[in-house]
């Protein structure tokens, strides 16, 4: 509006005879003019620097915010891996009970399989000693007290063969447990969660 006074003064002039006062109305809006034009650039420059300082404002808050969510998504992948490393634990506890009671097992069936090897011996000593005291021939006694060793022999490997099938089976439904713990632990309807269902 400053702008269209000045306008509107120069086109009076033009026509106005009294140009001495025309001139110092038009040297008065002129000023008019530009105390407006300073006070509009001060006034923008004013709410530049609000806008400036009102974005950085939204700016930390949203960083703020940003960082709250990163701690709690931290905060519970701790968690997370706190519970897989007990879980990792429990079955490797698992694992080693496991073993041991296995390892406990053969010895005991190696114990068992020696004492019956060695009651065929003592129960063949005896004969095939008086036997050669007489001159015969105990080559048949020997064979026969070879093959009861063999069969106590063969029968101890197949134990031993089924307790370690049943032993991976163990070991399989534990491995199966596990994976389906973590899943619950994960999540079921993450990526992590789904892959071990």
């Amino acid at each position: 509006m400053a702008k269209q006074r000045v306008d509107m003064q120069i086109e009076e002039m033009s026509l106005s005879e009294n140009l001495i006062e025309d001139e110092e109305k038009l040297a008065q809006l002129k000023v008019e003019l530009i105390e407006k034009e300073t006070a509009s650039i001060k006034m923008r420059r004013r709410v530049v620097t609000e806008v400036n300082a009102l974005e950085a404002e939204i700016a930390a808050e949203e960083a703020a915010r940003a960082k709250i969510k990163q701690d709690a998504i931290d905060a519970e992948m701790a968690k997370i891996q706190e519970l897989m490393d007990l879980e990792t634990e429990r079955v490797n506890k698992l694992t080693i009970d496991g073993a041991e009671l296995l390892d406990e097992y053969y010895e005991n069936q190696l114990s068992a399989q020696q004492r019956e090897i060695n009651a065929v011996y003592d129960k063949y000593f005896a004969i095939i000693e008086g036997k050669r005291e007489l001159g015969e021939d105990v080559t048949e006694l020997e064979q026969a007290q070879q093959n009861e060793i063999l069969a106590i022999q063969k029968r101890s490997i197949k134990e031993q063969e089924k307790w370690e099938d049943m032993s991976q089976k163990k070991k399989l439904e534990i491995a199966s447990a596990t994976a389906g713990n973590m899943a619950t632990i994960l999540g079921e309807e993450t990526k992590a969660g789904k892959r071990l269902q």
